[in-house]
């Protein structure tokens, strides 16, 4: 993650997506001191620090924003 940070135009958001990684706690608080943002997939409803789940915490939250990405085919 530092090293994508360091190596990216200052004006570009990078935005970190994981998939198996992404239980692993290290790897967000590295993403917050770093200030980098990053998306969270959800495929489990886990249980969050507070004993609650991801999905009913996630339904207490506003919508922080909406993102369409478009992913083309032959080496793109």
């Amino acid at each position: 993650m530092q090293t994508a940070k360091t190596n990216t135009p200052n004006k570009t958001t990078l935005i970190h997506i994981a998939d198996r990684e992404g239980v692993i706690y290290e790897w967000y608080a590295q993403a917050i001191r770093t200030e980098q943002t990053f998306v969270i997939r959800a495929v489990r409803d886990r249980l969050t620090p507070q004993g609650t789940h991801i999905y009913e915490e996630l339904s207490k939250s506003a919508p922080q924003g909406h993102l369409k990405l478009q992913f083309g085919c032959g080496g793109v």
